[in-house]
């Protein structure tokens, strides 16, 4: 079986701003392997979102293919895109989604339920995570009654539920302060081993860049690969 998670083959992403197109990046190829951990950093405004809703599959490529484990991934349904976004993504972000009237439990089982699972057998494994991020003890817990870091933390436990082939983190630390930010970003990567998932995360903390084994820059339309001293 092969160990490559997403396959992206020179893909570009523009729209119709005014009657004016507008690029965002351009013939863009790169694969992801299993258990690779990668930051993508850059300027605001560059497209790293843009990137990561694309290769998610919330976004479709103007040109180009996307392969996930093996699935032509952009040519897919909406339905099918779908079902393999929860069959073998994770997603963390800046701001943690979390459903507010769930408890901090269902809402790290909830990707188990949709995907099919016994809502004993979901809950059970929720609260196996739950408990390795150091919430055993906010288990019924809704999340307005939850720290920030806290609920990013119910964020990474419900990224992780499925054991997905890749985590996508678009800047998850970007809302927490300096302290949360390096602790919730060592977590999510000690744990993300541990599972044995791909890891890729758009941040502007250079700092957490270099924590992961490789930094892409998406700059002029482009990403470049980045030497460590040079972050």
């Amino acid at each position: 079986m092969s160990n490559i998670v997403l396959d992206v083959q020179n893909i570009s992403k523009s729209f119709i701003d005014q009657k004016h197109e507008i690029t965002i990046f351009k013939d863009l190829s790169f694969q992801i392997k299993k258990g690779d951990r990668i930051a993508i950093v850059g300027a605001s405004g560059a497209g790293k979102s843009t990137l990561m809703h694309v290769i998610s599959g919330l976004d479709k490529p103007t040109s180009g293919d996307i392969y996930l484990n093996g699935h032509h991934f952009n040519k897919e349904s909406e339905a099918k895109r779908g079902y393999l976004r929860n069959e073998y993504l994770g997603f963390i972000y800046q701001f943690h989604h979390l459903l507010p009237e769930f408890s901090a439990l269902d809402n790290v089982a909830l990707p188990l339920v949709i995907g099919g699972g016994d809502i004993r057998e979901a809950r059970a494994e929720a609260e196996l995570l739950l408990g390795r991020v150091g919430l055993s003890h906010r288990l019924t817990h809704h999340p307005g009654k939850l720290s920030g870091g806290e609920r990013q933390r119910v964020a990474i436990a419900r990224a992780l539920v499925t054991k997905p082939s890749a985590v996508l983190a678009d800047e998850p630390t970007g809302n927490l302060d300096e302290e949360n930010a390096h602790a919730i970003f060592d977590l999510m990567c000690e744990i993300n081993d541990e599972v044995g998932t791909s890891l890729i995360v758009v941040t502007h903390d250079n700092s957490l860049a270099r924590k992961m084994d490789q930094c892409w820059r998406l700059q002029d339309l482009k990403l470049t690969h980045l030497e460590r001293s040079d972050i």
